[in-house]
């Protein structure tokens, strides 16, 4: 039998193409062997970048939706794509809601183009009709890439073939994370003017939350906990940077008023700027992302900023798995009402714990979730999905004609 085709011709089809994304996509690229092309559409709510070091080619997604509600999506040519022997291995995105998804899995696998579905492998609002669609779908790729090793162990143990699952976990390009803290800290003066000039005291407790502002977040509940906290800490800040759809700044606001806590909370609006953004990461205490979190906390843990999350995986993103409590961030338990305040309050006494908590999240990001170890996951994925390729090819030609 021939070796694979050198260079793989690889497409990777993504409902869009973010920022975040850039650095995996541009590793994947500048990897022997690989010539990348990634195929996105446009994802609402999700802003699109230019590609940079790979090819790049837009296609119109197709959203379907009952009452606000997104029922499902179709990609028009990713059929024909799939068929069309013009890429030796595609990368779909594991959506059961893409309607042209096991049609160009069937066209790909007719053209004996290798197949690999990449996605979370998993629904935080899961039902068994979901969990057997996804699972049904996925055992018609040739390789599954998932964003963690449990969702990984927990497939296998529901009949996915467990040679063919692969991890990819998620990450996002830090470089300038390091660049920013290092600038900022080597220059304690221009820090403490930050604080000065945004009124916080040199000892004042300030809790920290980055991300876009939704219900599945629990500000709420984080709302209840600085309102039990300002009597303890007059001085203490809560600093909400991020976007924030107006029906749940009303809703917050509501909460924030009726707590009497207005004037401890900061709502900055979206920064993206990392120079920005750093000041706020190096002026706080504690990073508080009460539930649903992702790459935040990636973000967070590189500015060696303690965390602190619900201990609920079932209510996370696959990011979650990189916590280990009380070592590199800290959980508080979901089922007491109490314990977020109370793991805040022993956070902002021990600044030794901090310290040490902190140490150790940013050493975990310079050292074990990279972008390099991601891609290295799609590497491998790759290349056994193109030997089931090879070996289908075998086996069929065989069938044919006999033993080679």
């Amino acid at each position: 039998m021939n070796e694979f085709p050198k260079p793989i011709r690889v497409l990777i089809d993504q409902p869009a193409l973010p920022h975040y994304r850039l650095a995996v996509f541009r590793e994947l690229a500048a990897r022997e062997g690989i010539e990348l092309t990634v195929r996105y559409g446009k994802e609402p709510g999700l802003d699109n970048v230019d590609p940079d070091g790979f090819t790049g080619q837009y296609a119109e997604t197709k959203y379907y939706s009952v009452r606000g509600k997104k029922l499902c999506t179709r990609s028009p040519d990713l059929v024909e794509i799939a068929g069309s022997k013009a890429y030796d291995c595609i990368i779909f995105s594991w959506a059961s809601r893409n309607i042209s998804l096991v049609p160009a899995l069937r066209k790909a696998r007719k053209a004996n183009t290798a197949t690999v579905l990449w996605g979370h492998g998993f629904s935080k609002n899961e039902s068994p009709w979901s969990f057997w669609l996804r699972n049904r779908i996925g055992k018609r790729g040739d390789a599954l890439l998932l964003y963690s090793k449990s969702t990984a162990d927990q497939l296998g143990s529901h009949g996915i073939d467990t040679q063919k699952l692969f991890t990819a976990t998620n990450c996002m390009d830090l470089s300038s994370v390091a660049e920013e803290k290092k600038r900022w800290l080597n220059n304690p003066g221009a820090l403490m003017d930050f604080k000065k000039s945004v009124n916080i005291g040199e000892e004042d407790p300030v809790l920290l939350f980055v991300s876009r502002v939704s219900r599945e977040n629990g500000i709420d509940r984080l709302l209840l906990s600085l309102s039990a906290l300002v009597n303890q800490y007059p001085a203490i800040t809560l600093v909400i940077i991020g976007n924030v759809p107006a029906a749940e700044r009303h809703r917050l606001d509501k909460i924030s008023g009726e707590l009497n806590i207005d004037s401890h909370i900061r709502w900055m609006g979206p920064i993206y700027d990392e120079s920005e953004l750093a000041p706020w990461f190096l002026s706080s205490t504690i990073f508080c992302y009460p539930k649903n979190i992702g790459l935040s906390l990636h973000h967070a843990m590189a500015y060696g900023l303690p965390v602190l999350t619900s201990d609920d995986s079932r209510i996370q993103n696959p990011e979650f798995e990189a916590i280990q409590h009380d070592v590199n961030a800290v959980t508080y338990c979901e089922t007491d009402l109490h314990s977020m305040t109370k793991e805040l309050t022993r956070l902002i006494e021990d600044r030794e714990r901090r310290a040490r908590i902190g140490t150790e999240a940013e050493r975990t990001m310079l050292e074990e979730i990279t972008v390099p170890r991601m891609v290295d996951g799609f590497v491998a994925a790759i290349y056994y999905a193109m030997n089931q390729r090879r070996v289908a090819t075998k086996r069929k030609i065989e069938q044919e004609s006999g033993p080679i």
